[in-house]
Parts: C-alpha cells; sequence; structure tokens
C-alpha cells in the first residue's frame, strides 16, 4: 500500500470514528481476507468495485468522504450484530414522541410484512406462472395483471388486520374500502400495489407506492428490482432499507437522503413529445441541445415511477409526466402516486410541482384524480417552470394564483336551473336555461349540492338563499347561487363565474316571482335577456324587462375590490348577527393558524353566509385548503380529511356525527352562538387587545366597512411589516424574501407567533401572498389594494420611509414610461377576445340550435366538480420601493378612493395614495415618493404606533348599539 493510500485510509479512519461509526476493519486496495469485507476508496468515482465478501452484500456501508466512495466493512466476521433494521428504526422514532400510542409502528409491521411477501411474488412471478393478463380493468382502464391482483389481496388484507385504519384507497378499486368497525384505527392509507405493473414481463424494476394520511402525513415507496428496498419518511428525514433476505428483516443502508440541488438525468416518456405544452417542449430541446458549453443533460426512462424518481432522488436530475393533449389533468394519480412521491422528494431536498402548483397543494375531488408531476432537483425543477412561465404558464412559486375568479366571463350566468323532485324522489333538474347546456358532471353536482339535508327535510320555514361553490380542474370558480323553498321542495339555481352574491339573490327573488305570477314564457324571456346582455362595468346599473316592459329589475354591480359593509354584503351581515364579538377574536386566530374548523346551523343560508364571511376576514390573504359552505350529507366522509379546511355542515348532518371520531377540529354553533377548539389558539397580546377594542369602538358598523377593516388592520398589525424579509441577490439583482429575516425585525411580542406560522404550523395562505408579491415586485406591475394603503398609514404614523436603489428604481421608470403603450395593446387585445367568446351568445335561441354544432353549448374547458378552496379575491400586482436591503412597496393612486360617500363615513377613510410623480431628495439614493397629506380619520391607527398623533375621536351620540341591527337578519 502506497504512502498516499496509508494516509487515506487514515483520514478515513478519523472521520469514521467522529461520526460514530466503528469500522474493524477498513482496507484499500485490491482483494482482503475471507471472512472479512474490504473498504476501498477508488478517488472521485461513484464505481464501488467489490472485494473477496464472506458476507451478504446488505451489510455494506457506502460513505462519502471528501468526494470519494468508501465501502466500510461492518464487522471483523462479515456479519452485522448491530444493523438497524426498520422495526429498530421506527421504534426508535416512537421515542422521540412520549404520546404516540404504537399504532403507527403497528401499521408500518403490517405494510412490511406485506412488502416482503410482494417481493417473493415478484421474484417467484416467472416460476409460479404470475406473469400475464389476469382478464380484467381496473378502474384507469388498463389490464390486471395477476401480480397486481395477488398485490392489492396481500395490501388490503394486511392493512384490514392491522386495527389501525379506517379508510383505503387503491389504484385497483373503484371506490374507497372502509375498514369494518371492529378494526377501524385512525390512519388513511392509500397505495398503488404494484406500480410499473405492465414491465413485469420484461423484469424490469417495479414497486409499490403509499401514504399514511392523519394530521401529519408518511409516505413511502417500496422498489422489486436487483434487491427490494424501502424509502420512507415519517415527515422528518428520509431513510432507506434493503431487504436481506438471509435474515428476512430491511436493514438501515441510505440514512437521511438527500436529493442533490442539481442533477445531469432528466426522464420523461418522449413519445409523447407531439402533445407536450409548449414550455415542456422547449425545456426539454433546451436539455438536448443546450447553449454553446454547457453540457445535454443525458435522458433515461425506465417506464416504472418506483424506479425512475428513486435514480432521481440517488443522483438528482428531473422526473416529468406532463399533461398531454390525450390527457389534459395528467396520468399520474394525485393520492397514491403524485402525492407520496412528492412528500418523500420535498423532504429529500427536492421539489414537486404540477407546473402550476405544489403537488401537495392539490386538493383531491375525487379518489382516483389525475394530475401532471414534475419533480427532482430544486435547481432543475426551477428551471422548468421558469420555461413554464415565460411561455405563458403561471406556476406557484414564482406566480402564484392571485385570484381564482374566472377570466374573460362572456355571459351573465352558465345556467339557470330548477330543482326538485324526480319520480324516483331524488333530487333531478326539471327545467333549465339555455336548454342545450349539457355539462352533465355540473349539473350532477348542481343536483347533489341544492338540497344538502336530503329531499325529506324536516324543514318547513321561510325560503333561505344559500350559496356554494364549484371548482374546475384549474381551481377556477363558479359560484351557485340557490334559493331554496321548504315548502314545495324545490330550489332555483344560477350558476355564474360573477362575485355578486347581493345581485343574485336578487335575480333569484325575481325569477321566483315571475315564475309564480307569469307563465313559462315570461321566465324564458326574461332569462334570455338576461343571458344576452352584456355585462356591465362596476358601479353600473342593469335593467332587464320582458318585451312589454313588465318584470322589471334594476340591480347595481357591486365593487368587489372593496372591503364588504354590513349594508351591502349578506355574508357580513349574518355573520356579524350570528357571532358575538367575543368569539369573533378566538375563531380568527383559529383561521390565521389555518386548523380544521367546522361551522353548524340549522338554517343553511346562514351557515354558507358565515363561511364565506370567516373565509373574507383574511384579507388580504386567501384561505388556501379545503371550503366547502354547505356539505351534502353524502359527502360527510370529507370531515376526516387530515387536512385544514373551512367547511358549513348543516345541523341535522351534524348531530348524526361522533365528535371524538373527527379529531382535532374547531367548532362554531351560530345557533347556540358557542366556540370550541381543541387548540389554545390565541393572537399575540397587542394584536389581541387592538382587535377587540376595534370590535367594541367601531362606529356606523352598519353603514361603514367597520368591521371588514377591524380585521384588516389586526393583519396590517401582525403582517405589515412582510416588506421587511425582502432582499436583493447581488448576481441578478433579483428580490427575494428570507422568512427568518421578516421574524427578526418584528417586534418581540410578535416573533413566536410569526414564527410558529412560517415554521411548525407552516400556513399556506402566508406563502402564496409572499409568492403573489415577489412576482409583481420581480415584474414591475403596481400594488393598489387596502392592504396596501393600510401599511401606508402604517408607515406616516411612525415616521417610515424608504427610497428604492437605482436598479429598481430604472425598473420602476421604464414601466412607468411604457405603461400607455402596454396598457392601451392590452385593452385592444382583451376587447377582440371578449368579442369573440361572445361570437355565437348573441343570437337567438332557434338560430343557435340549427348551428353545425347540432345546437349544443360547447363546453368549457375542465369540468366543474363540487369543491373549493378559498372565498373573495382581490386583484394585486406590485412596485417596489427599497430603504436598504429590504423593499418596500408603493401604492398607486387611486381615483376611487375619494367619493361623496367620504362625506359621512364614521371609519377610518381610504388613504390618499401616494403619487409616481418623482420628487427630489436630499438623499444618497433617489426616491419616488411624494408626501402625503393627511387625512382627519375618527378611529387613528394609534395601536399600532404610540407615538402617532391621536385625531379627533367622534361624538358619542354617534356610536350606535350593536342590537340595532339585529333586525337585518
Amino acid at each position: 500500500m502506497t504512502e498516499s493510500l496509508k494516509e487515506s485510509a487514515d483520514e478515513v479512519l478519523t472521520y469514521l470514528r467522529t461520526i460514530g461509526r466503528k469500522p474493524l476493519s477498513v482496507q484499500f486496495g485490491i482483494g482482503g481476507g475471507a471472512g472479512v469485507v474490504t473498504g476501498y476508496v477508488f478517488g472521485k468515482s461513484s464505481r464501488i468495485l467489490a472485494g473477496t465478501l464472506g458476507c451478504s452484500l446488505i451489510f455494506l456501508q457506502f460513505c462519502n468522504y471528501r468526494g470519494y466512495i468508501v465501502v466500510v466493512a461492518m464487522s471483523d466476521y462479515g456479519i452485522e450484530t448491530d444493523a438497524m433494521t426498520l422495526q429498530r428504526f421506527v421504534l426508535h422514532e416512537q421515542r422521540k414522541h412520549p404520546t404516540a400510542t404504537g399504532d403507527l409502528t403497528h401499521l408500518l409491521t403490517s405494510l412490511l410484512t406485506a412488502f416482503k411477501a410482494i417481493s417473493s411474488a415478484v421474484r417467484k412471478a416467472g416460476l409460479a406462472q404470475l406473469y400475464g393478463i389476469a382478464g380484467s380493468t381496473n378502474v384507469q382502464g388498463e389490464e390486471v395483471k395477476k401480480l397486481d391482483v395477488l398485490s392489492n389481496e396481500l395490501m388490503i388484507n394486511m392493512l384490514n388486520s392491522s386495527y389501525t385504519t379506517c379508510l383505503l384507497v387503491s389504484e385497483e378499486n373503484d371506490n374507497v374500502i372502509e375498514v369494518e368497525v371492529p378494526k377501524q384505527g385512525k390512519y388513511v392509507v392509500t397505495f398503488d400495489p404494484l406500480d410499473g405493473s405492465s414491465n413485469i414481463d420484461c423484469l424490469v424494476s417495479i414497486g409499490t407506492i403509499f401514504g399514511i394520511y392523519r394530521k401529519a402525513t408518511e409516505a413511502g415507496y417500496v422498489l422489486y428490482g436487483s434487491a427490494t428496498m424501502v424509502v420512507l419518511s415519517t415527515g422528518q428525514n428520509v431513510n432507506g432499507f434493503m431487504l436481506d433476505p438471509s435474515v428476512g428483516e430491511f436493514i438501515l443502508t441510505h440514512p437521511n437522503m438527500r436529493c442533490p440541488a442539481k442533477g445531469k438525468v432528466y426522464s420523461i416518456n418522449e413519445g409523447y413529445a407531439a402533445s407536450w405544452s409548449k414550455g415542456v417542449s422547449e425545456y426539454v430541446h433546451s436539455r438536448k441541445f443546450p447553449e454553446e458549453g454547457k453540457k445535454a443533460m443525458a435522458q433515461r426512462y425506465v417506464g416504472s415511477m418506483v424506479a425512475d424518481v428513486h435514480r432521481t432522488l440517488l443522483n438528482g436530475g428531473i422526473f416529468m409526466y406532463p399533461a398531454t393533449k390525450d390527457a389534459p389533468n395528467g396520468k399520474l394519480r394525485l393520492l397514491y402516486e403524485c402525492n407520496p412521491m412528492a412528500f418523500i422528494m420535498e423532504k429529500a431536498g427536492g421539489l414537486a410541482t404540477t407546473g402550476k402548483m405544489a403537488i401537495l397543494d392539490v386538493q383531491p375531488t375525487k379518489i382516483h384524480d389525475r394530475a401532471p408531476i414534475f419533480l427532482g432537483s430544486k435547481e432543475d425543477v426551477e428551471e422548468l417552470l421558469t420555461f413554464i412561465q415565460n411561455a405563458g404558464c403561471r406556476f406557484l412559486g414564482a406566480m402564484a394564483l392571485s385570484s381564482r375568479l374566472r377570466a374573460n366571463v362572456a355571459t351573465l350566468f352558465d345556467v339557470f336551473c330548477e330543482v326538485g323532485a324526480g319520480q324516483c324522489l331524488e333530487a333531478t333538474i326539471l327545467q333549465k336555461y339555455p336548454d342545450d347546456f349539457c355539462d352533465d358532471s355540473t349539473l350532477k353536482s348542481v343536483c347533489q349540492f341544492s338540497f344538502p339535508c336530503g329531499l325529506q327535510s324536516d324543514d318547513q320555514g321561510a325560503v333561505q338563499l344559500f350559496t356554494f361553490v364549484l371548482t374546475d380542474q384549474t381551481s377556477m370558480y363558479t359560484f351557485a347561487y340557490c334559493r331554496y323553498t321548504p315548502r314545495n321542495n324545490s330550489c332555483l339555481v344560477i350558476l355564474s363565474g360573477l362575485p355578486w352574491t347581493s345581485a343574485f339573490y336578487k335575480i333569484l327573488n325575481h325569477l321566483s316571482n315571475v315564475m309564480n305570477n307569469g307563465n313559462t314564457g315570461d321566465l324564458e324571456e326574461t332569462l334570455t335577456r338576461m343571458y344576452h346582455t352584456d355585462i356591465p362595468s362596476t358601479g353600473e346599473h342593469l335593467n332587464i324587462s320582458n318585451h312589454s316592459g313588465t318584470n322589471k329589475i334594476e340591480i347595481v354591480v357591486p365593487d368587489t375590490a372593496k372591503l364588504p359593509t354590513l349594508k351591502e354584503d349578506k355574508f357580513m351581515l349574518e355573520f356579524y348577527n350570528a357571532i358575538p364579538e367575543k368569539l369573533m377574536v378566538p375563531l380568527f386566530a383559529s383561521l390565521l393558524k389555518e386548523r380544521r374548523i367546522i361551522f353548524t346551523s340549522r338554517k343553511i343560508g346562514q351557515l354558507s353566509s358565515c363561511v364565506f364571511a370567516a373565509a373574507g376576514l383574511l384579507y388580504p390573504f386567501h384561505w388556501q385548503s379545503l371550503f366547502i359552505p354547505v356539505l351534502p350529507h353524502h359527502l360527510v366522509d370529507m370531515l376526516m380529511a387530515p387536512m385544514p379546511f373551512l367547511i358549513g355542515v348543516p345541523k341535522k348532518t351534524f348531530w348524526s356525527l361522533r365528535l371524538h371520531d373527527l379529531g382535532d377540529v374547531a367548532i362554531v354553533d351560530l345557533d347556540e352562538k358557542t366556540f370550541t377548539s381543541s387548540h389554545n389558539d390565541t393572537l399575540p397580546a397587542e394584536a389581541n387587545a387592538f382587535l377587540r377594542n376595534h370590535l367594541k369602538s367601531s362606529s356606523d358598523m352598519f353603514l361603514s366597512d367597520g368591521l371588514a377593516r377591524s380585521f384588516l388592520k389586526t393583519n396590517v398589525l401582525l403582517f405589515g411589516g412582510y416588506r421587511l424579509g425582502f432582499y436583493r441577490t447581488d448576481s441578478d439583482h433579483e428580490i427575494k424574501w428570507d422568512k427568518n429575516k421578516f421574524v427578526n425585525e418584528q417586534k418581540n411580542n410578535l416573533k413566536p407567533f410569526l414564527a410558529s406560522l412560517l415554521g411548525s404550523d407552516g400556513v399556506q395562505y402566508l406563502e402564496r401572498f409572499i409568492d403573489e408579491r415577489l412576482a409583481a415586485l420581480n415584474s414591475g406591475r403596481p400594488i393598489s389594494d387596502e392592504f396596501e394603503k393600510e401599511i401606508c398609514i402604517m408607515d406616516r404614523k411612525s415616521g417610515r420611509g424608504g427610497a428604492s436603489p437605482e436598479t429598481i428604481q430604472k425598473a420602476v421608470n421604464a414601466v412607468r414610461e411604457n405603461a400607455s403603450d402596454v396598457v392601451g395593446a392590452l385593452k385592444d387585445k382583451m376587447s377582440s377576445m371578449m368579442i369573440r367568446d361572445k361570437i355565437g351568445k348573441l343570437t337567438p335561441k332557434e338560430l343557435r340550435r340549427n348551428k353545425s354544432t347540432g345546437g349544443l353549448r360547447k363546453k368549457e374547458s375542465g369540468t366543474v366538480e363540487a369543491m373549493s378552496f378559498d372565498t373573495r379575491q382581490w386583484d394585486i400586482g406590485g412596485s417596489a420601493l427599497s430603504d436598504g436591503n429590504s423593499i418596500v412597496s408603493q401604492v398607486l393612486p387611486d381615483e376611487s378612493s375619494t367619493s361623496s360617500s367620504d362625506l359621512i363615513d364614521f371609519s377610518d377613510p381610504e388613504p390618499l395614495a401616494p403619487s409616481f410623480n418623482h420628487v427630489p431628495s436630499t438623499s444618497s439614493l433617489p426616491t419616488c415618493i411624494q408626501k402625503v397629506d393627511e387625512v382627519p380619520t375618527l378611529t387613528e391607527f394609534s395601536d399600532l404606533c404610540p407615538s402617532a398623533i391621536s385625531a379627533p375621536s367622534s361624538s358619542a351620540s354617534h356610536v350606535k348599539s350593536r342590537g340595532q341591527w339585529e333586525r337585518f337578519d
């Protein structure tokens, strides 16, 4: 052995001892004593050469020391006497949680038994005639292999008998498998029993994918190849365990697996290249034919997701299974293929996305929902997203969805339906307009949600107006406005992409009067005129009547960009009447913590209104998780979802629940006016006192936006300093956000609360908000909303200001100089798009029926499913100013911010926004902030800035008690 090798050996031994390893025999060179596993250093090579081995290869331990690959012997005898088995590992992890019951350990043990049995069956498949077709197809329409059936039965039987699961979701089963009651536990397990089974006959590596859900997620996969390996994450690190067939145990061989930040291999089925989106096609082309001076990426594709993802996890790179023309929603299933793999990849330091949003943020609507997926090394996935963005696609991380309101809505409503009891006493569509609307999935959802308590409801009370939400495949909203009449068991429903709640409730009441007092012809004529009327702009009046001038209706188009008032917003009025102020504060804390929140009431109108209003309290943030304003009885299992949700449950359904099975939930009982929660969520003391004070002292709450503004100001107090987390990179001057920097810059009494939101709670609404602001700042788009205006007030009172660095200032000036040209071009483009969308919809029904399309109304892209996430949206954009390394948002002037209503406004008026006119500054840095005149306000924001000058307070004669407005219920 040369001196250099001896020095290397000493160095390696010293390193291994420092990390707690006990290598009793580490040698360098070729060969070794019999019965001893020899360790080698092979320079900076990824190849491992084995010497004379006297034990199973499963006991080899691979170490990476300063770029050298080292194979370390486990003992002098060639047999590991202290191996870390998967069973020992799980027990060790369990001990870290004193309150653990051991159910998860028992569940994993049952899964391991199934994996061993499947591994054995895979290796004997050829001899036991297990190749070939079983003679049927699964729910996905794929031919079922014999090994598929065997593996599925093994998984189901082992999980059923583990006494730890309640629901199972398998690729091979059409419906959810419910475990019988005596054997039920608390976990939901989703699995693909044998991924890549189409490659079984070719002896290609295949695998099992599984996910375990409760409050948190555990996920893993099993690879059946040259060896059998389990890769598992219980929410912290990712670890790999290889099966040693000689002892029948899984041994820890790959501790703390990390995906490299960048790889050299991309994995995709290029047979579908002609059907890829433009962004994906351009990305793959750039990997094959890179710029001069760069190396091309290699392409590897096994055709088994487990094998391809496992290689990506070990070596880095990117795995892609995009949407195609034939599969616009992707091919891989979300619950038991995409989600588990995305969970593992993110825990290993990688990324997983659909191209529009993170895989783990996608909310399923069916158990076999599909999704496109891109996962792998962080830098590689981010490069792909850049191509998708540049191709015109919006994606999470660079451009979060600032609004889920549908763009280019061409008609006032999509369809009007009357829903009632059919011959079989099931909800059915009695009539609809237009009668050529034929989206069966949407109509089915309308029937299910129109009668959330069933047709045989005991409620014979007054007519109720309520709203639910449907979402399409792109997560865009369709609002369903309903008028339910218990007396005759009927429901009128209008589907629209417009968030005009009060206006459509007025329309529904008008249509009901036409139906009761007129004839069928009057109803059809009224609907025809409404359907073919151009959509008016904000503040305009919409007048509709029939040809004789009767059946008149006039509605005013609401301004959804303003904060809601109790006078004009039914949601907020119902919320204010139903929930005492003292309960609003803990409810708001639970919303900020993203808890599992249930509202319940006998009145479904009150129920849906309060759920919408509660989500609106988060403004400028948006509720990102499961959102169901009124839950139909047949979807009651959604309450078991192991994720944040905001769900309205009718009291009849609520009484049938076993509350102890729901786990950690917060319950708002609107009838009893109570709030209970398994969490002790509280706001920071300053924010708590501030909100309580404003809820009690806000004057003239009914005529102003005082209720909504109280919560907005509290969010300003908590999050108004979000700009302090921005910084600018030295390399490309891109603006980014550092959560630690943001927390460290806050007041000491706010730090623990904010740190928990960004840490253990990991709230999604704040992450989306920051993504949107970053995208706006980096693209030069302006920000103008109520949140930024309140921040301006706070900054003026605290004496804070800012100046912008030259690079950002130049960008802002460039945007300003070219703004008129850009806006003009956009207006022309949007006008042409709207005209194009409306062609064919403005002709009489008789002419439309005779078109070549057969009279059928074209179905919009993506089917609408009965599920949603968040509520009212406000458009935002961004521009930037900087104070040192902190980026300060600037508010654009808003001509509509001052109106005659300000003359009698008894709450904080909207501030006059700063101008973009450049003002000379004595500072060494240029500035574009112009001094804003102080606007006298009744209730100053002095809680935020104690040093601010207080404005005159209102006279006591202007303060009205809450009881005066109870009659508006």
